[in-house]
């Protein structure tokens, strides 16, 4: 952990060191969902406990795996001053937006097939006002899918040679859950608890023999709902928001 060998090195480290402060991401890669696999996570904060003014972490987590873990360990979590990233308004969403695509110099205009979905007048704002409501609503504010939605409605301009179309943003659907297996869902709630899990860590977690979540992964791989970076399989970001609503509503994630 942190580039050292042992946990008395570690500690030894930190507490003779200067105050400190400690920048750890994914804090849920430090846990699996079974018996045993909360060794490393309880030992990170005994140990942040034990060097209280010494020693200060700040971490980042995914929403569904910090819900998951302050229900599992209570109290003994001990991270006193959680703080949830708000949602962007869908202003803020065209605010980044178009700062980030402005700064790449491509010209883009958006498509008249957004008149579609549209009750605004046929204008320029009010397709851009539009594209960025139904924006909001396929990423629920959160940025990061936003900005994947956003890459996903761009095509070549035809009309305007070296500029981009912005046509309506993916409409995700829930029906690919609908028709799942329950096994199938469990490997997505699995991912969703975790963040980001290989294929030996899936069958530990999921209770399901890897030659089934073999062929499990390949239908959620073609479909876009999970990803795999490195050999690590994740819930692709646009789904996020989509799954985690129907896993709860379907029990296969604590609602509260």
């Amino acid at each position: 952990l942190f580039g050292l060998d042992d946990e008395v090195g570690l500690q030894e480290a930190l507490s003779h060191g200067p105050p400190t402060i400690l920048l750890l991401e994914e804090l849920e890669s430090l846990f699996l969902a079974r018996v045993g696999g909360f060794q490393a996570i309880n030992y990170l904060l005994e140990l942040f406990r034990a060097l209280q003014g010494q020693v200060m972490l700040v971490a980042s987590c995914r929403r569904v795996p910090f819900e998951y873990l302050t229900k599992a360990l209570g109290p003994q979590i001990g991270l006193p001053h959680p703080y949830y990233i708000p949602r962007f308004s869908d202003e803020q969403l065209r605010t980044l937006i178009l700062a980030r695509h402005q700064a790449t110099g491509v010209p883009f205009r958006f498509d008249r097939e957004i008149y579609g979905v549209s009750s605004e007048a046929e204008s320029t704002e009010g397709l851009d006002r539009q594209f960025f409501q139904i924006l909001w609503e396929q990423s629920q504010g959160n940025p990061a899918a936003a900005s994947a939605l956003w890459l996903e409605s761009l095509n070549a301009d035809l009309e305007q040679p070296g500029g981009v179309l912005v046509g309506v943003p993916p409409l995700l659907s829930s029906r690919l859950f609908v028709e799942s297996q329950d096994d199938e869902l469990f490997l997505l709630a699995s991912l969703a608890r975790h963040g980001a899990l290989d294929g030996s860590e899936i069958t530990m977690v999921a209770g399901m023999g890897r030659k089934r979540v073999d062929s499990i992964l390949p239908r959620w791989l073609r479909a876009g709902v999970v990803e795999e970076r490195e050999g690590l399989y994740q819930i692709h970001i646009e789904y996020e928001f989509l799954l985690t609503r129907y896993l709860k509503g379907r029990n296969f994630l604590n609602a509260r």
